[in-house]
């Protein structure tokens, strides 16, 4: 047994000791909230200087009230808009348009909007520009647009504006998870939630490809070095296998801590945002049985695939070979990615359910499952007992082609010579 743990201890250190796992330790949770985070605040990013542009009215009636609409400033006192004013006709529209779009093109002008004569009826309106601009500052202009049209209708009822946009403003329907005996949990808005379970998933994911495939090019690189020869020389392939597996397991938890660690600091940094805030709410919102479903298939998922990863890293001479096997790996993880935003509307049909309990997809569907409902404790247990079923059956197997094939050099061997390789005794 002492040997089976100097094993662990050596691939354990061999990964932490190295730089990469500091680099990726700290690289690989500020990649995953840049995905995530930046390009909503891009999207969502306030104006801060004025917006210049060219307004074209083709005889609405409306002028005075956009200009007292876009008569707004900025916080500092500035304008917020700084627009040009211009009153034409249907007929003389195509000799102006070309003239501004010429400006456009030149970059002396950012954009313009054409006005129609009947936006009350049509709620209809152009904009030109070269390029599609800030989501933010498109927005700012469409609600003023729209807001000076709403009024202008509401006015023909003989109602004052301001109690009909009173009586008619949105209502907030909040989402709640109702699950056994009664129990409720908060789950948040679409975008949220459906990044949530993404992020858990992408979290098994990125452990074990990044393990699985260096747990698969360590015993590939030992077998065509003859160190392999070495170590079987002072302990079975079989305590070979397992510690390989149980040190880069425990790297990986080690990681995963870290992670925890780094990813609470940030969210309590960034928790003013309100998207931060709304992926808290949802974190939050999961109950432990969540977490601890999820440790539950991160653990099996892990020794599932790093069995797989160990088999064929026994049998592969060449990085060629290495890669594939990792691509067709890689999109059966992906699988349940692809299909999040199906899963997440019908996490209970038959198929999604019966798809959970294929061994290989088991992990993250059960994990995408539970983050978006209540999986029955009965569906969560099916799914561990296949899990640890499917690990024993591939262990077995995975421990008489591993005795066999560190052993070889050249060329792979084919299925029937695997299937002679798990006969021998």
């Amino acid at each position: 047994m002492h040997k089976l743990f100097a094993v662990i201890a050596r691939e354990y250190k061999e990964i932490v000791k190295k730089k990469s796992f500091l680099v990726g330790t700290l690289l690989t949770p500020l990649f995953m909230i840049a995905i995530i985070f930046l390009p909503t605040l891009f999207i969502d990013r306030e104006t801060k200087d004025p917006i210049e542009f060219t307004l074209v009215d083709l005889g609405s009636g409306l002028i005075s009230e956009f200009k007292e609409a876009f008569g707004v400033t900025l916080p500092d006192g500035r304008p917020m808009y700084i627009v040009d004013y211009i009153r034409s006709s249907p007929e003389q529209i195509d000799e102006l348009k070309a003239e501004l779009s010429l400006q456009v093109d030149e970059g002396t002008l950012n954009f313009y909007v054409i006005i129609p004569e009947d936006i009350i009826e049509t709620g209809y309106a152009e904009r030109y520009a070269k390029k599609r601009g800030s989501f933010a500052d498109i927005k700012s202009i469409e609600n003023t647009i729209s807001g000076v049209v709403v009024r202008e209708r509401l006015s023909q009822f003989k109602v004052p504006p301001e109690e009909i946009m009173a009586a008619t403003r949105d209502i907030n329907l909040e989402y709640k998870q109702v699950g056994p005996e009664g129990e409720e949990r908060g789950g948040g808005n679409f975008l949220t939630q459906y990044l949530s379970g993404i992020a858990f998933v992408m979290i098994l994911f990125t452990s074990i490809m990044g393990y699985g495939q260096h747990l698969m090019r360590a015993v590939m690189e030992e077998k065509n070095t003859r160190i392999m020869e070495v170590l079987v020389s002072s302990l079975t392939p079989f305590q070979l296998m397992m510690g390989k597996i149980l040190g880069l397991g425990a790297a990986g938890i080690t990681q995963m801590a870290l992670w925890a660690i780094l990813g609470s600091s940030v969210f309590l940094f960034a928790g003013s945002s309100d998207f931060v805030s709304g992926m808290l709410a949802n974190a939050e919102a999961l109950s432990i049985n969540f977490f601890l479903s999820f440790i539950a298939f991160f653990i099996l998922g892990y020794f599932l695939f790093a069995t797989l990863f160990a088999l064929l890293g026994s049998i592969v001479s060449s990085e060629k070979e290495v890669q594939q096997f990792v691509a067709p790996i890689t999109m059966i993880l992906v699988i349940p990615i692809i299909l999040a935003m199906y899963i997440m509307q019908n996490p209970d049909a038959p198929w999604i359910v019966a798809v959970s309990y294929i061994p290989f997809l088991t992990p993250t569907m059960m994990i995408l499952r539970a983050s978006f409902t209540f999986v029955p404790p009965a569906e969560i247990i099916i799914g561990i007992v296949v899990m640890i079923i499917s690990i024993l059956l591939l262990g077995a197997v995975t421990a008489r082609i591993f005795r066999v094939g560190i052993l070889m050099y050249g060329k792979r061997p084919t299925l029937p010579e695997l299937v002679k390789w798990v006969k021998y005794k």
